[in-house]
């Protein structure tokens, strides 16, 4: 069985607020330990996961022991207002959007006896989700930049512990939101990996513009809990997280397999495909009724409702057969700048870890400068 390790560590800065920030990273080395073939994986969760589930557990000590890779993840900012789990609480409100004044007064004398008059029926409501300046769901550049910290500081223990991994088997997979920001983790340091496996990854954050409903069905009644998140209401710098802006002139030297359905709700396919086009080394997997076999696949919409394990296995047979792009530099910390119409992003490896810096907006904004009138909110 794979060997598990927990550590915290310092995440990067946030836009809004001074603070210092830490945050958990895991890892999974394989049971025979790591030699010279040894790659590695950073699983990045999406939206209703985190490194701390049952399955994503599995997945680190199945695909270290299975595939002799050291698989690691983090807590990175904003994960927990990403899940599913968050409490909504019945009000007056939610019951007169499905209920008549006279059948809400009768559930409010008798409630024991007249609950069925609630049968079928979904109430929906906010969440009040809190967010604060130092721990919000940022959904772009910070987010990633956490997972680049995470896979650097393992990097460091690797070599202090004497093993050199296989520099041709450093990859990342994620679906949907995971999988946007693994395109902006190879975006941000083009040099270090070289493989992404996309199940449905979007172009821009779809939360960005939309509220996010998650419906959870009770024996009796099914509760919507509809999350919108601060960021949308915000001054961001869109083109900042618009892949679609970011790899126009960018040489990627990754190779890319990618699993995208027909029906995906959230990116249309048609849009993935131009994405795509303007990309070297992908592979593209159109998801059509004829791939849905119940068992890889469930769904032709967005993340396949797709087996987690069974797609990576397929994907990394075909990901590793592919030819590895030759490049001029195979250094993997490499500084970066890029710029948009709004602000210059400079992003440097100091003292051995990555630092994003920004400037623009305020004239001169670091990432973790606040630029907030109330320091408790964003």
């Amino acid at each position: 069985m794979a060997q598990e390790y927990e550590l915290e560590i310092n995440g990067q800065p946030t836009r809004y607020s001074d603070a210092s920030r830490r945050m958990k990273m895991y890892f999974a080395e394989p049971e025979q330990g790591a030699g010279d073939y040894t790659g590695i994986l950073l699983l990045i969760a999406g939206y209703g996961g985190n490194a701390r589930s049952n399955v994503y557990q599995k997945m680190r000590k199945t695909f270290a022991d299975q595939y002799d890779l050291i698989v690691v993840q983090c807590d990175y900012l904003g994960y927990r207002y990403m899940q599913n789990d968050q409490h909504l609480t019945v009000t007056e409100d939610m019951l007169r959007q499905v209920l008549a004044p006279e059948e809400i007064s009768i559930l409010a004398k008798d409630y024991a006896n007249h609950q069925d008059l609630l049968a079928g029926k979904t109430l929906s409501g906010y969440i009040s989700l809190q967010e604060q300046a130092d721990d919000y769901n940022e959904m772009g550049l910070i987010q990633a930049m956490d997972n680049l910290m995470a896979v650097s500081v393992l990097q460091d223990i690797i070599r202090e512990n004497g093993i050199r991994p296989c520099r041709d088997r450093v990859y990342i997979y994620g679906q949907s939101h995971g999988a946007y920001l693994a395109y902006l983790c190879n975006y941000l340091a083009p040099g270090l990996f070289t493989g992404i496996i996309d199940n449905s990854a979007y172009l821009f954050p779809y939360f960005m513009e939309h509220d996010r409903e998650v419906t959870c069905v009770g024996e009796l009644f099914s509760l919507q809990k509809i999350y919108h998140y601060r960021l949308a209401d915000q001054q961001v710098d869109r083109e900042s997280y618009d892949l679609r802006n970011l790899y126009a002139d960018f040489p990627n030297h990754a190779r890319i397999v990618v699993y995208h359905g027909v029906d995906d709700e959230m990116i249309p396919l048609q849009e993935k495909e131009e994405f795509l086009k303007q990309i070297d080394h992908v592979i593209l997997h159109v998801i059509t009724e004829r791939e849905v076999d119940g068992i890889v696949f469930r769904s032709t919409g967005h993340s396949l409702e797709a087996d987690l394990l069974k797609v990576f296995a397929m994907a990394l047979g075909e990901l590793e057969r592919m030819p590895i792009p030759v490049t001029e530099d195979s250094e993997s910390r490499v500084n970066k700048t890029f710029q948009t119409k709004q602000c210059r992003y400079e992003m440097h490896w100091e003292t051995g870890v990555p630092v994003l810096y920004c400037e623009g907006f305020d004239n001169l904004l670091s990432l973790g400068k606040s630029r907030c009138k109330d320091e408790g909110e964003i």
